[in-house]
């Protein structure tokens, strides 16, 4: 019989009080609402935990983080994934007459990139003109970023924002990292401009190829990953936030050989895989690799309109970054 729980803090996305118990990853359990189908991760940890977690071992192959295996020395691999991500958010932008017609008066496109890490994609918009900043909760990726002469505010929280400063805000990787998901993407479409374009990736659990492999998939990465989303509850997650989507599309990265089998090695939690995993990872070169993630997906989406807020007037990026 299926465990259920009675929750002490309500379901993120429909507020219900109760959820099934999934399974029980490193130690952690996976619930999903009995309500509306959420899967997160119970208890949650609190904000000072989710903060600590972040810290230098995270971005360099700390086996303990689960997390990347040298996101610094990445760097131009990075460059090249985001750029490809910002090329197809461009085109969005055409479409939608936004590029060269809207933001600054000087016709920049202004960005705030969310979970900024070491702010590559926030390098990426500047290359092509974008007036661009970051979020991010490490310190240690703060200090990467800010080394290298890039905008990346250190913190979690949205509130020093003005409203309907930025044309384009992106979360790639991030939602599923955050504690109070539903919160933050209001916070961002206050701060999107009328006709602004957030766009955010993350795995997508209710896909057939996800399904299959069940506790193993590399979503199920708790402590690290909070909440663990399908097409359904994203898609409800920003209509709740206020926002209206546009469209969902299949995700593709840029990555390396060697990440993409750190990661295996270190989420699959059967030691015959995760030795097999390690040992291709020391006789194969570090290649760069292209991968179509059908089971990661990008949904882009736009702030409802609400009352005369399209005619208010948009505040200068510049003074709008908290530093």
């Amino acid at each position: 019989m299926t465990e259920t729980i009675t929750l002490t803090e309500p379901c993120n996305l429909c507020d219900g009080s109760q959820a099934r118990l999934r399974f029980v990853k490193f130690g952690f359990q996976i619930v999903a609402c009995t309500r509306c189908g959420l899967e997160f991760l119970y208890p949650m940890p609190d904000r000072e935990a989710i903060r600590a977690f972040y810290d230098e071992g995270y971005f360099t192959g700390d086996p303990e983080r689960r997390g990347y295996l040298d996101y610094v020395g990445e760097r131009d691999t990075f460059l090249k994934s985001f750029s490809e991500k910002l090329d197809r958010l461009e085109k969005i932008l055409h479409t939608r007459a936004r590029a060269g017609k809207a933001g600054n008066r000087d016709g920049q496109i202004r960005m705030l990139d969310i979970g900024a890490a070491a702010g590559w994609c926030v390098e990426a918009a500047q290359k092509r003109g974008w007036d661009a900043a970051g979020l991010e909760v490490s310190s240690y990726a703060v200090a990467q970023a800010r080394d290298r002469g890039l905008c990346v505010v250190h913190g979690d929280s949205l509130e020093p924002f003005a409203d309907r400063t930025f044309d384009v805000i992106t979360l790639w990787d991030a939602l599923e990292h955050l504690r109070d998901p539903r919160s933050l993407l209001r916070e961002a479409c206050r701060m999107l401009a009328p006709d602004g374009v957030l766009a955010f990736s993350t795995g997508d659990v209710g896909h057939f190829w996800s399904r299959l492999q069940g506790r193993q998939h590399r979503i199920y990465n708790p402590p690290q990953h909070l909440f663990y989303f399908s097409r359904t509850s994203m898609t409800r997650m920003a209509i709740a936030s206020g926002l209206r989507v546009l469209r969902i599309e299949p995700d593709e990265k840029v990555t390396t050989l060697h990440y993409v089998l750190h990661i295996a090695r270190n989420l699959v939690d059967i030691p015959f895989l995760a030795k097999m995993f390690e040992f291709i990872m020391r006789v194969l070169p570090d290649w760069r690799v292209r991968m179509k993630l059908i089971d990661n997906l990008v949904v882009y989406c736009t702030p409802e309109p609400v009352g005369s807020a399209a005619s208010s007037p948009q505040p200068d990026v510049a003074t709008s970054y908290p530093r």
